[in-house]
């Protein structure tokens, strides 16, 4: 299983301690909104107990909402604060979903609330991905708005 990098889990934090009631939409024109928004709580893991946050970029196109991506994490914090970046925080990408191409990969499965099964090959890529996509979330200006 792999994690998020440092530097993207600061990006990650800085933007999940945003959060209103579990939800932050942040306009940055040109670019396209950008969410982020708790889905389930818990799931448990051999890691511990998490918490599973969506984060998407996003727009409209003939009324159907287009999602260029979306992305689920898995949140774990070991301290179980995250009001300051600390070493316990662990976030794990696991899917990835494009609707303007039809793509959905999903990377592990749970079954009752406990994570049974991941496809580690993908997970990894996935977590590629999410480590340069918050990046250039930073690098656009989000965290500035």
């Amino acid at each position: 299983m792999e994690f998020l990098n440092k530097e993207a889990t600061k990006i990650f934090e800085k933007l999940n301690n945003q959060l209103d009631d579990g939800y932050l939409k942040i306009e940055n024109s040109p670019y396209m909104p950008l969410t982020m928004q708790n889905l389930d709580w818990p799931i448990y893991t051999n890691w511990g107990k998490a918490k599973t946050i969506s984060l998407c970029n996003y727009y409209i196109f003939q009324g159907q909402i287009m999602f260029t991506p979306e992305m689920h994490f898995l949140v774990i914090d070991w301290c179980n604060h995250s009001s300051v970046f600390n070493d316990n925080l662990r976030i794990i990408p696991y899917l990835y979903f494009l609707s303007n191409l039809g793509v959905y990969n999903d990377s592990i499965i749970t079954q009752n609330s406990v994570l049974s099964q991941i496809n580690p090959d993908l997970q990894k890529h996935q977590t590629e991905f999410a480590n340069d996509w918050l990046i250039n979330i930073r690098d656009k200006g989000y965290l500035n708005r």
